[in-house]
């Protein structure tokens, strides 16, 4: 080596010495936290690595000053060594520092100029030597790379044994399993693939002229405040890291379209600067998760625009005006005007069928319009309400598809049981349908004029520059006032039915109840293609009958893979919305108040699609949807008719049962025993085909808190009555007379729990049986099993009814104490003398 070369690497071993010794005694006096302290300053690479590098230093000056060649092969050894070790400490430090801060440094950290020591000067000085001043190496690469993997594998053994059981690793990264830490610097960062995709997108062909192509003066909308905007789709592992994923779109504030905890995947409206962020923060937070990235929408601006009518039509519409029928109502979405419009129309077209119903007003002052659909509604023989199917839809603006569909539903009904079908014919002679197509009138009007994607109403709140309510968060069942501001997409108001539509609807349910008993209860959303049950506030919490509700929603899952071929998720609304993780998400929400305020089952359907347009379903896709949901509405409708109908609503109070039992011919006693013994389990009773079968419960413990009595109507063409359970009690009520064999009183398929029978009519116990009645015996034994009691088929029951009732009768007359105990031990008395009798 020349001279010149000698005293250049002679300095600058000479500077390395000096500095990086200076560095690593600064850091070798720092304070480490109680969870490192056990592991010291050698655990961290960095330092072993200096240790290493100023090794070699010391080595290389040594051979320059006394020109040692013994020295040469050792200090290209170690030099082989020094690079490997401070190449991974320099380029992971400095990868991590940038884009994943938390993943290399918890606090602080260090001085700058610290910072560069000892993670940037020892990698510079070491290349500087290398290509400068070192001599060709005489080490070969086998050796060079034996050592670098010695030295890797003996750097985790001295963490394995100082880093305690109950600590943590030096480096946060290290604090994932031995999978994840393998491939956490194998995989793009998915900032980085984010960027790729929305630089490089799919070559996805239009359906219609670019809006590019058209002079912004034809635009729908201003389509200019979509630009930079995409929807894009992360997909998880797990369902704790789906969590991780809404957690993080909450905090800041990332419009979340979609999410789903069956397909674990999340849709986000994000811009290119936003979606890098809540990237890089997932990152963060999740370590070596193996999360992937699609994109769902990458031209939002087109995407939008392809949803309005196109020019054309709306001039090939005003030359034939609006029409009733299928192939032109249903080519493509419409605003409020016209669908207003085509209520009209549908009305005058069928007069004796429909009738527009007003709710009210919202806060712009738009009407809210019912419809309700009944072959008898001039039927003087139609003596007491029938049951009826309610279904709402855009009850959230930009949600058009379900508008479309319910409108779909509509005139199918009318027009199936105008051209004779036999089913149309069965539903609307047997069943009222009460529609809400539009339940967000503003906000619907809003996405047409100005913003495509808007959700809430247009309602004023507390801050002046943000308008909106979230509708279906404003109802006043689990109704929580959430921190969000009014700014953001699901701001539920400050109180329960803030919102005015909500208040509108609630008013309106209260006042028509007697004339619209509600015996199901659809709300159309989009989009997922999943079905769901209550409840969405909490899952900790168990519907009244969650067996049948399950059993129906599967109904309707099959009705549509029948119809078209599409599979829709069954689930529990809370599963769906994560209530449990955000319970603000899944509060005030109209599936919750109608199944436990109004309706005695209750779903949401969220239609097409799954992600490849969201929203944004081109209108091509009304009609099928409409079809495939419009089989769901038959197959629930079917199941509503065949079905048992409450006669009293579970969540009455005291008060108002007794007030409806004394109205049915029921003895007060008996209903005032009735309320007050112990709270009931909900067994199921259900029709297959003509043939009924006892069954005994597929479960007894569903979990959650229940009413306290369970009532359930029986119909006959003879006759009707009701069944009450409890737990202490099975009550049978019916007319004097009325014939057990023609009852389908025999045909339920029932699992009972009861501990009590008693046949009563008029409000006394039954007079000695007839030969008529004397056939309810006759299908009913009472077998004693692990203290359930089981009826059976075709057997004599060992005891008269009369008997027994007059013995309960006995046994419950006398003084009543309104104290609910007392009653309680009354009624078990009264089940003691009957169960001894029946054994």
């Amino acid at each position: 080596m020349s001279s010149i070369r000698s005293k250049l690497s002679l300095t600058l071993s000479y500077a390395v010495l000096l500095a990086g010794g200076f560095a690593l005694n600064v850091v070798f006096h720092i304070q480490l936290p109680p969870d490192l302290a056990k592991g010291g300053h050698i655990q961290f690479l960095t330092n072993l690595a200096m240790i290493v590098t100023l090794f070699y230093f010391s080595l290389n000056a040594v051979h320059q000053l006394f020109e040692i060649s013994s020295l040469a092969y050792a200090r290209q050894f170690i030099n082989s060594m020094a690079i490997s070790v401070e190449f991974i400490v320099s380029f992971v430090y400095w990868g991590l520092r940038l884009v994943s801060r938390d993943l290399i440094l918890k606090g602080p950290g260090v001085p700058l100029w610290l910072d560069l020591l000892i993670h940037a000067m020892p990698f510079a000085s070491l290349l500087t030597d290398y290509f400068f001043f070192m001599d060709p190496w005489t080490v070969s690469k086998k050796e060079a790379l034996v050592t670098t993997f010695l030295l890797a594998n003996g750097y985790w053994f001295l963490l394995d044994r100082v880093v305690p059981a109950e600590g943590r690793f030096p480096y946060p990264f290290l604090d994932v399993d031995n999978f994840h830490r393998a491939i956490i610097f194998s995989v793009p960062p998915l900032d980085a693939k984010f960027l790729a995709l929305i630089d490089n997108p799919a070559n996805v062909q239009s359906e219609s002229t670019h809006y590019s192509s058209l002079h912004p003066d034809n635009w729908p909308i201003d389509l200019s405040q979509y630009h930079d905007q995409y929807v894009v789709r992360v997909h998880a592992d797990t369902k704790q890291q789906l969590d991780g994923l809404l957690l993080a779109a909450h905090e800041q504030n990332v419009s979340i379209w979609e999410s789903s905890r069956t397909k674990l995947f999340i849709d986000l409206l994000v811009s290119r600067d936003s979606g890098s962020q809540y990237l890089q923060t997932i990152q963060t937070r999740l370590p070596g998760s193996s999360l992937d990235l699609s994109l769902v929408v990458h031209d939002l601006p087109q995407a939008v625009f392809e949803t309005f009518p196109a020019a054309d039509d709306l001039d090939e519409e005003q030359d034939n005006d609006i029409t009733v029928q299928t192939e032109l109502f249903f080519k493509r979405y419409r605003d409020l005007n016209t669908i207003y419009q085509w209520f009209d129309l549908l009305v005058d077209t069928y007069p004796d069928l429909l009738t527009v119903e007003w709710i009210g007003q919202t806060f712009e002052g738009r009407d809210i319009k019912a419809l309700r659909l009944t072959a008898h509604k001039d039927n003087p023989s139609v003596t007491e309400p029938l049951k009826t199917l309610v279904i709402t839809s855009g009850i959230h603006a930009r949600e058009w598809i379900s508008v479309s569909t319910s409108c779909y539903i509509l005139f199918k009904l009318l027009q199936d049981f105008d051209s004779g079908k036999k089913k149309a014919k069965k539903f609307l002679n047997n069943m009222d349908f009460l529609f809400l197509p539009v339940m967000n009138p503003d906000g619907y009007e809003h996405t047409w004029s100005s913003d495509r994607l808007w959700r809430k109403n247009k309602q004023e709140t507390y801050n002046a520059a943000c308008f909106g309510i979230d509708i279906d968060h404003s109802f006043n069942f689990h109704f929580t006032r959430s921190d969000e501001s009014p700014c953001g997409e699901d701001y539920p108001g400050e109180g329960a039915f803030e919102s005015l539509e909500s208040n509108a609807w609630d008013n309106y349910l209260n006042q028509t109840k007697h004339d619209h008993p509600i015996y199901g209860y659809i709300d159309l959303h989009s989009y997922a293609e999943e079905i769901l049950y209550p409840y969405a506030f909490t899952c900790s919490e168990t519907p009244r009958d969650e067996e049948n509700l399950i059993e129906l929603a599967y109904g309707l899952s099959q009705s549509i893979r029948l119809s078209t071929g599409k599979s829709y998720t069954v689930l529990s609304a809370c599963e769906d919305k994560g209530s449990d993780l955000l319970p603000s998400m899944g509060a005030g929400s109209a599936l919750d108040y109608m199944y436990h305020n109004k309706a005695y089952w209750a779903f949401v359907l969220k239609l097409r699609d799954t992600g490849s347009h969201g929203f944004l379903l081109p209108p091509k896709y009304i009609v099928p949807v409409g079809k495939e949901i419009y089989s769901s509405i038959k197959s629930s409708s079917s199941w509503a008719i065949q079905s048992i109908e409450p006669c009293v609503n579970l969540d009455w109070s005291l008060d108002q049962n007794e007030g409806y039992l004394d109205g049915s011919q029921v003895s007060r006693w008996a209903s005032k025993w009735i309320t007050a013994t112990f709270p009931y389990t909900l067994w199921r009773a259900r029709r297959w085909g003509s043939k009924m079968e006892w069954s005994p419960p597929r479960a007894t413990s569903l979990g959650g808190p229940v009413p306290s009595t369970a009532f359930l109507r029986l119909s006959s063409s003879s006759s009707n009555a009701c069944v009450i359970w409890s737990s202490a009690s099975l009550l049978s009520i019916g007319d004097t007379g009325m014939s057990p064999q023609s009852s389908t009183l025999a045909q339920f398929w029932y699992g009972l729990m009861p501990a009590l029978v008693v046949a009563v009519s008029n409000g006394t116990p039954m007079t000695p049986m007839s030969k008529s009645s004397s056939g309810l015996s006759r299908h009913l034994v009472w077998f004693r099993w692990a203290n359930v009691w089981t009826p059976v088929k075709g057997h004599s029951s060992p005891h008269s009814w009369s008997k027994v009732g007059s013995e309960l009768e006995t046994n419950l007359s006398g003084s009543w104490n309104e104290d609910a105990e007392a009653m309680a031990a009354m009624a078990e008395r009264a089940t003691e003398s009957f169960i001894t009798k029946m054994v």
